[in-house]
């Protein structure tokens, strides 16, 4: 039988005496116990002593710690998190995939690993989150919904959070990923800044400079230092939406930005530590942009150490009644009107649409309806588009006429396109508010399938 403890118990594995002595100091400060080691213990020291924290060199002499992660995980529950040198960091990547819950840079400041020590005993990183904490946790992160897929997503989240690895979260427009970018933030435990950055709405000669900052005279407007997101972000996490619009020549740049942990303003010469975690976010697939050669395959597994995809609304239609409940809510205060819920069987038409825009366009349709409804329920006729079947459960269903696939696409991206353009009387600006795409990629899109979007729309904002 163990002793009731108040303090954890952490193992400093490191083969040489300086970093034992060290980081045995930082975590004794933190409140634990530490055991340094210059070597992995046998199993019998895990059945004679409760142990909660491994810290562990990937490097230990002749032994790779890599090749060790999996029996470690089967000898103890214990949390491993892997100190490499940045020559190591893809092994320490892997280390995250074999089961080790983070790992930390050795040449970075102690001072950044102990916030994400921390992170993973409060709570929020334990694997079996229960179902009340996970939907606790997605009420404080305002993600409405409580379906099974957002539910998973949720735990998901809270396991990831701690662990201050480069997330990648997948989704089309409109699904909430900004929102669930926040939610990792606030399950990493970190008191720093979230810092939100859109690579699709920023001219490639101006994101330069929002990234990595600018000194004085740098280029022409450079009137003054500017601090880049990078450097604003220290101590949090910054946000990269739209990660596969980034160009060639700065996929390069944030490349070497991830593998060296540092970058330079423009027109600088001394090099800023990077100290934020890095989330990314798309709508494309990097795969195939991989296969084309538009995105870069080393880059890619960088920004990809963990993906999260979220679900389209479709997915989770169980969720559609509480989303259209909370969004009325905000409306009518808004508005300050007092309209109710739709009727059972509206609503059930609601559920059953496809929401191809996802939660954004369904927001939008809540506000369209509550805004101009002169009646006491909210109307489904102001809700879905015109050419939507409204006595039918399955409105909206694309219906695929060629199975090849780019066929296929092109097909949906047209009727998408004309559907779109037709509620918002070809008004990009309403067309961009309604369906959560940027007004430039309606533009494109528009252009690319050979598509009218109306005079006078084409100068469009960037």
């Amino acid at each position: 039988m163990h002793l009731i403890r108040n303090r954890k118990t952490a193992l400093v594995i490191d083969d040489t005496e300086e970093a034992r002595v060290i980081y045995s100091a930082a975590l004794s400060s933190i409140g634990f116990d530490p055991v340094p080691l210059n070597e992995l213990p046998s199993k019998d020291f895990f059945d004679q002593r409760p142990v909660d924290l491994i810290l562990l060199d990937m490097r230990l002499g002749p032994i790779d710690a890599l090749t060790k992660i999996k029996d470690l995980t089967r000898q103890t529950q214990a949390k491993i998190v892997i100190m490499t040198a940045f020559a190591s960091i893809d092994k320490a990547v892997e280390a995250v995939r074999l089961g080790a819950a983070g790992f930390f840079v050795k040449s970075d400041p102690i001072d950044s690993l102990l916030p994400k020590i921390k992170a993973l005993f409060n709570g929020n990183g334990a694997n079996g989150a229960s179902h009340d904490k996970v939907e606790t946790f997605l009420e404080e992160c305002g993600i409405k919904g409580r379906g099974k897929s957002i539910l998973e997503l949720g735990k998901l989240i809270l396991q990831v959070g701690p662990t201050g690895s480069t997330v990648l979260i997948h989704g089309n427009s409109g699904a909430g990923k900004e929102l669930i970018a926040q939610a990792i933030h606030r399950a990493s435990g970190s008191n720093g800044p979230f810092v939100a950055i859109n690579c699709s709405a920023i001219p490639e000669q101006l994101l330069e400079s929002e990234l990595f900052g600018a000194k004085r005279g740098a280029f022409t407007d450079a009137k003054q230092d500017r601090r880049g997101v990078l450097d604003a972000a220290a101590g949090g996490t910054i946000f990269l939406d739209e990660i596969g619009e980034l160009q060639p020549s700065l996929q390069s740049k944030l490349l070497r930005v991830i593998q060296e942990c540092e970058f330079t303003p423009l027109g600088g010469t001394q090099a800023v530590k990077l100290r934020a975690r890095i989330v990314c976010a798309t709508n494309r697939n990097l795969i195939q942009m991989m296969n084309e050669q538009k995105f870069r395959e080393d880059l890619y597994y960088r920004i990809a150490v963990i993906t999260l995809r979220v679900p389209n609304l479709c997915e989770r239609r169980e969720d559609v009644p509480t989303l259209i409940e909370h969004f009325l809510n905000v409306y009518n205060r808004k508005c300050g009107k007092q309209i109710k819920m739709p009727s059972d069987s509206d609503l059930e038409i609601l559920t059953q649409y496809e929401w191809p825009g996802n939660i954004r366009e369904l927001q939008n349709a809540v506000e369209r309806a509550t805004v101009l409804g002169t009646g006491d329920r909210l109307n489904i006729n102001l809700m879905l588009p015109s050419g939507a079947d409204k006595n039918t459960p399955t409105a909206g269903k694309f219906q695929i006429r060629d199975y090849n696939y780019k066929n296929s696409m092109d097909m949906f991206e047209r009727d998408f396109l004309s559907e779109l353009l037709q509620a918002s009387r070809g008004n990009l600006s309403e067309a961009a508010r309604m369906s959560g795409i940027y007004r430039a990629n309606i533009y494109r899109m528009a252009k690319r399938l050979n598509m009218s979007v109306g005079k006078g729309e084409s100068n469009y904002e960037h």
